[in-house]
Order: structure tokens, then sequence, then C-alpha cells
């Protein structure tokens, strides 16, 4: 029902419409000039991620071999307490984790967000430059002639280079 009634709502826009074109967003998307750094910045946030977890980990792993080692000398106390340490590291070890891992994806959807609404305005100003009434996504397209297709004409018309 609902694909019936976004096919309805496109066809009566389309009726209105007297110019009508069509673009792959995510094509843009993959061409602004930030798009690279704002994967590679979040290459590079997830590598020191990965390195602080294995630091841990690592921190943890020698606590567990120190006490396997040395557990037939250790007293009950002690035993416990160094049980207890590596109770406290292995939790240490999971928070970390969830932490970095919703740093990251409030990281990774912000910097996301900024490139999604940076295509979306060269969409749009490409259309009104050219006078274009609507202009629909390939996503919700079922078929389109080339010639209503112009991704490749807001790509060449993207800046070069990152202003900042």
């Amino acid at each position: 029902m609902k694909k019936i009634l976004l096919l309805a709502m496109m066809t009566s826009s389309v009726i209105f419409a007297d110019k009508v074109a069509i673009v792959d967003v995510y094509k843009v998307l993959r061409n602004l000039p930030e798009y690279q750094k704002v994967e590679n910045d979040l290459q590079n946030e997830s590598t020191v991620a990965q390195k602080k977890l294995n630091a841990k980990k690592t921190e943890l792993d020698a606590k567990i071999h120190e006490i396997e080692s040395d557990k037939d000398t250790l007293s009950d106390a002690k035993l416990e307490k160094a049980r207890k340490e590596i109770r406290i590291l292995q939790r240490d070890l999971k928070n970390m984790e969830v932490e970095l891992r919703e740093e990251l994806s409030i990281k990774e959807q912000e910097k996301k967000s900024y490139l999604v609404n940076k295509a979306m305005n060269a969409v749009s100003d490409y259309a009104k430059k050219e006078g274009v009434d609507a202009v629909f996504s390939t996503e919700q397209m079922i078929y389109w002639a080339s010639a209503k297709d112009m991704t490749d004409q807001i790509i060449k018309a993207l800046p070069k280079s990152e202003n900042k």
C-alpha cells in the first residue's frame, strides 16, 4: 500500500513539474571534496580506539598470566585480591569498548550527516540554477532516461577542494 501511495505521489508530482531530473545522491556524496578526508578521519579514529582497547587487553592478559604463574605461591587473600583486580580490568575493558563504540558511532553520524547535507545542498543548488522543478533520487526510480540524470553535471560543478 505504501509503495502504491509513493508511486501515486511521485506520478502526481511529475505531472505538475515542467522539468524533472534524477540524481544518484550517493555518487554525489562520494565525490564531495571532503568525503575522503572524512573517511580517513573515521578510519584513524577507529584505529586509535582499537589501540586503546588492545592496550587494556594486554594489561588484562599480563595480569592473568601473572596470577597463573604465581597462583601456587600466593596466599588465598592475595589470590582473591588478584582475581578481583582481573574482574575489575575485565569490566573496565568492556566499559571502554562500549564507550569507544558509542563515541565512534556518534562521530560517524555527525560527519556523514554533514556530508549528506552538503550533497543535498549541491543537488538543490544545481537544480535551482538549471530550472529543474523536481529531482528524484535514483534509489526511488524504477526507470529513467539517462538524459534526465544530472548526477555527473552536479559532480562537475562541485568545488575541487575543500574550502575551510
